[in-house]
């Protein structure tokens, strides 16, 4: 069973833009220094969104605010592709994430 979760555009840019700013507020750049120190930075699993823009922080190639402001840009269009892509597997059943008995509708999808 494949449940996905469908948000406002505007409301999951909220989401995106909370995230990111908490994920920074808690502790993202040490953690990704002390990442660095120990695994080769070239690996793919520092592709991910936001270790880029740490890493430019680290180098003093960005401010903080700019490697938020561009990890949000970049979290915002990984999140459109996302919906396009998951969008055409037939397999997914889409749920309103606001609804206020989520839970329940998706384990009614379970059957």
């Amino acid at each position: 069973m494949w449940v996905g979760l469908e948000a406002d555009p505007q409301t999951h840019r909220d989401w995106i833009v909370e995230r990111v700013h908490a994920q920074f507020a808690s502790g993202f750049l040490e953690e990704a220094a002390a990442l660095r120190q120990r695994y080769d930075p070239s690996l793919r699993s520092f592709s991910a969104v936001g270790y880029r823009e740490a890493f430019d922080v680290l180098d003093g190639r960005l401010a903080v605010d700019q490697a938020i402001a561009q990890t949000i840009v970049r979290n915002n269009q990984f999140a459109r592709r996302q919906r396009t892509w998951f969008r055409r597997d037939p397999r997914i059943t889409w749920l309103d994430a606001a609804r206020p008995d989520l839970l329940s509708a998706a384990l009614a999808v379970a059957g």
